[in-house]
């Protein structure tokens, strides 16, 4: 398989229109709805990622302590908001580096990017939830399809799809 952009966006509205009780709850949803778009990635040799199952929990505890900590400066929110989901969703690959067979995750190419998107996306003053949603989760995506496996010869080295 490769990844679903399709499911990922159609869930990420699904949950940006959700109304959630504590911070604890929106974090896990959020988390629950990348780690099953991440179970479909594939390295460049069609290998499928071996996740230990602590993945979910480490993007949860990051977006928790993000949203128990938001700030509604608009000069700084923005930046602080989308730097913390980047680092996040960095952590969710890296720590410690989803194997691939043979190969592991090393890097992820697009985070200074994702926080460019980001940023911009949460400065925007448009109130349509649907477009948030889906600009949100292009930006994701493209940061996702960033992350490196690095392999060793022969197979191949590269991005996930």
């Amino acid at each position: 398989m490769a990844l679903n952009y399709g499911n990922f966006e159609t869930a990420f509205i699904a949950l940006l229109e959700g109304r959630f009780n504590t911070d604890s709850a929106a974090a896990d949803e959020w988390a629950e709805v990348y780690w099953d778009y991440a179970q479909d990635a594939e390295d460049p040799n069609t290998f499928e990622p071996e996740f230990l199952g602590t993945e979910k929990d480490t993007l949860s505890s990051a977006l928790e302590s993000l949203f128990e900590t938001k700030s509604d400066d608009p000069a700084t929110a923005p930046g602080n908001a989308a730097t913390a989901i980047a680092n996040a969703l960095q952590a969710f690959w890296l720590t410690p580096p989803i194997v691939f067979d043979v190969g592991a995750v090393t890097l992820s190419q697009n985070t200074a990017t994702l926080i460019t998107d980001l940023t911009t996306i949460f400065q925007s003053l448009s109130t349509d939830s649907n477009a948030k949603a889906i600009e949100i989760a292009t930006a994701i995506d493209a940061f996702t399809h960033g992350i490196y496996v690095e392999h060793v010869d022969p197979l191949v080295s590269g991005t996930i799809t």
